[in-house]
């Protein structure tokens, strides 16, 4: 094969994982994210938040406005896949988001001889806006933050808090209350 057709091959596989930010939430789905599935956040649906306390090191007190790219249908039971949240933590200026990636990703899992508890099926990221577009850039992707993110030293950061919100797909957002779409 020439190495042309390898490189055809190859998108065509990561583009049939994709799937498409519409799809609707099924085991054998997924999505892949990349940054510009985050282009132009700020012009998504929005939701503010304000005086919420402090959560941890990094999410400091004070207000926040969430974007969310489509809204799951009405009775759902957990987000679509392909949905996307950013997240705004105003003050400390932090942009975090999540994106329902579906399948098994970030399942519970064993580490060390000890669960780890995963939000099943999303992924966490760190983003940061460009000056002047409407693109981001990752700053950090994946099953949470990086070893030396503050998180009040939670080793498993997001996973941890979010857990706490399974009845309605790991998002604490009472805005984003899946009964109340």
């Amino acid at each position: 094969m020439k190495p042309r057709s390898i490189i055809v091959c190859i998108a065509a596989a990561l583009c049939a994982a994709c799937g498409a930010a519409g799809d609707s939430s099924d085991a054998g789905e997924t999505f892949l994210p990349f940054a510009t599935h985050f282009r132009g956040y700020t012009s998504w649906e929005q939701f503010s938040l304000t005086g919420v306390a402090a959560q941890g090191e990094v999410h400091i007190t004070g207000d926040r406005t969430l974007y969310i790219n489509q809204r799951p249908p009405a009775g759902a039971t957990e987000f679509p896949v392909g949905t996307i949240i950013v997240k705004v933590v105003h003050g400390g200026q932090k942009v975090f988001a999540r994106a329902k990636r579906g399948g098994h990703f970030n399942s519970d899992q064993m580490v060390g001889g000890k669960v780890v508890v995963g939000s099943p099926g999303w992924e966490w990221f760190e983003l940061q806006p460009s000056t002047g577009t409407d693109d981001v850039t990752f700053v950090w992707r994946g099953f949470g933050p990086p070893t030396g993110e503050g998180y009040g030293g939670d080793p498993n950061g997001c996973n941890s808090c979010h857990a706490t919100a399974k009845a309605n797909d790991y998002v604490l957002a009472q805005d984003l209350t899946l009964t109340g779409f």
